[in-house]
């Protein structure tokens, strides 16, 4: 049997690095065997994380059309030239074509896969056979044909951090991972892997847990935490809250389609979408007050082969919070008008995300939001409060809840002097003034009375 062009290709590198072993997934794991594949998924933590090298055709469209490609070699040459800047003493600097680059390492057809994301994160090192030249990542160093004397990670700089950003995300056994042990680190940094992933293209969409799972296999072994479905037990309320991404100038942008018919993940999850998702940014600037407005009591997640990160075949959560029931009424460009209660609402800066297509009409559906976090942060004009809730179907007589989109209710205060109020009002001490959120900002337990338990499919 003659091995396709990459695959050979790859035997040819394997050999001038003096390495004796080549895995190839294709060969190693048996095609259209899904037992095989069910046992093997979990391992890529310990394959690409123990390999010496992943080598990566970036630019391949298939196993026929090899490593290398066609190329004038004049366009990757780089140039030093010396220039003096006013009140600095002359300096070098390298000059090379940074649009190239953008197209052709981070932008190459295979880092939009989502099994290549895992694979990039888990390996030690990285050698990248694109279009236009060859590039090598390790902890230590990136270099390029253009850039052959490579910079250390603290002098990448910009250029270097286009797509997904490994600097932030790297796993491998050569990354600093000893800050995962701090929750919030350990919780920020999933919330970017997931924003990055959830954009990843999948052949088969019911890999989207498996195909992650080395990297949270990683994280547990890690952090100790419970891994259910995507997320993490000790994170949740905060986990809960993703949204369909839908990008700055769009707030009206659909669902690419419904939730998909097979099965992959319980509605609470952002896996259970094929959509990107998001995680709100806010939180991390100028934070005044953070609380979770829901009790997790149990989840009970069904897996399918072994392992605690495998594809789930069921999952409930069970929660104790404020249920309120919510109308949806309308939209007009960036205002939405919904009704929670007897209060009807209508505002730019509250949003209600649908997370895909539905088969009925919002505004018959028998809908219910479910307040999960407040965050109070400081912002230009004092403070900004935002309440996020999901937004949830009964299931008619059944006492389950399934997910439908996320609500985020959102205003800014009036502005008042921290002083007429005293420093420890919000455990705020280093702001001159501020704002302080007014009873508008517990609308939500006012309305809702005492708590309820529900759980959600």
């Amino acid at each position: 049997m003659k091995l396709p062009a990459t695959f050979r290709d790859a035997v040819s590198i394997a050999h001038r690095l003096d390495i004796q072993y080549l895995w190839i997934d294709s060969l190693c794991i048996k095609q259209d065997c899904h037992n095989d594949w069910l046992e093997e998924a979990p391992r890529m933590q310990h394959i690409y994380g123990g390999a010496a090298i992943n080598i990566v055709a970036g630019h391949s469209n298939g196993p026929e059309s090899g490593l290398f490609h066609a190329r004038d070699s004049h366009l990757v040459e780089s140039f030093i030239a010396q220039a003096e800047w006013n009140d600095c003493p002359p300096q070098q600097y390298l000059i090379w074509n940074e649009t190239e680059f953008k197209s052709d390492f981070t932008s190459a057809p295979l880092t939009r896969r989502g099994w290549v994301f895992q694979e990039r994160l888990l390996a030690p090192r990285i050698l990248q056979f694109s279009k236009m030249q060859m590039y090598w990542r390790c902890s230590e160093l990136f270099a390029c044909e253009s850039w052959p004397f490579g910079a250390s990670s603290s002098e990448q700089g910009y250029a270097v951090r286009y797509g997904p950003d490994l600097d932030d995300l790297e796993l491998g056994p050569s990354s600093d991972i000893t800050t995962l042990r701090d929750q919030r680190n350990q919780t920020r940094k999933w919330e970017l892997l997931v924003m990055q992933y959830s954009a990843c293209d999948l052949t088969k969409p019911q890999d989207k847990l498996i195909a992650l799972s080395g990297v949270a296999n990683l994280f547990r072994n890690v952090t100790g935490d419970q891994y259910v479905a995507g997320l993490w037990r000790s994170a949740l309320p905060r986990l809960l809250c993703w949204e369909r991404h839908i990008g700055n100038s769009d707030k009206t942008q659909k669902a690419r389609g419904a939730r998909p018919a097979a099965y992959r993940a319980p509605s609470w999850s952002w896996a259970s979408i094929d959509d990107p998702v998001s995680y709100p940014s806010r939180e991390y600037h100028d934070i005044l007050l953070l609380e979770d407005l829901i009790e997790i009591t149990n989840v009970d997640i069904v897996a399918q082969g072994e392992g605690k990160t495998a594809q789930v075949s069921n999952g409930v959560l069970t929660v104790r919070g404020w249920l309120h029931p919510f109308k949806f009424l309308s939209r007009q460009g960036y205002y939405i008008k919904y009704k929670i209660g007897g209060d009807i609402r209508i505002g730019r800066h509250s949003e209600f995300i649908v997370d895909a297509l539905l088969n009925e009409n919002l505004e018959e559906m028998d809908l219910w939001v479910l307040p999960v976090r407040l965050a109070v942060s400081g912002c230009d004009r004092g403070y900004f409060a935002e309440v996020r809730g999901i937004v949830l179907k009964k299931q008619g007589d059944t006492g389950f809840y399934l997910r439908v989109g996320l609500l985020n209710d959102s205003y800014y205060g009036d502005e008042v002097d921290e002083r007429a109020r005293g420093n420890d009002v919000l455990g705020v001490h280093s702001y001159m003034s501020f704002q302080i959120p007014n009873e508008r900002l517990f609308t939500f337990r006012r309305h809702l009375g005492e708590c309820v338990t529900i759980s959600i499919l």
